[in-house]
């Protein structure tokens, strides 16, 4: 007799098969737009490549990136985009201090 919550031979669900990869979610690995100040998704996808290209670099299992090593490599990669991005900030930027 089949249970009534699954249906019979359905195949149970893994990591895999239901989505939960970040990459899957977000895309894969890509630079940084020229262009743009990063976002979240940005900086996830450059975290993404730069684990993939560990990988590929150092002929290593991804895993072997920790995520504390890839959050200190992407630091100073998003704080220079920041930086290029506040300096071609021109006036007229009005910032506006309302006191009601």
């Amino acid at each position: 007799m089949a249970s009534p919550c699954k249906p019979s031979g359905s195949k149970p669900a893994t990591r895999q098969s239901s989505g939960s990869k970040l990459a899957a979610f977000v895309g894969g690995g890509r630079e940084f737009a020229e262009s743009e100040v990063p976002t979240y998704r940005g900086v996830m996808k450059r975290g993404i490549l730069l684990q993939e290209l560990s990988g590929i670099r150092e002929g290593v299992d991804k895993r072997g990136y920790p995520v504390r090593d890839i959050a200190k490599d992407l630091t100073p990669m998003v704080l220079a985009q920041w930086k290029k991005s506040n300096a071609q900030f021109a006036p007229p930027v009005v910032v506006i201090d309302r006191c009601y």
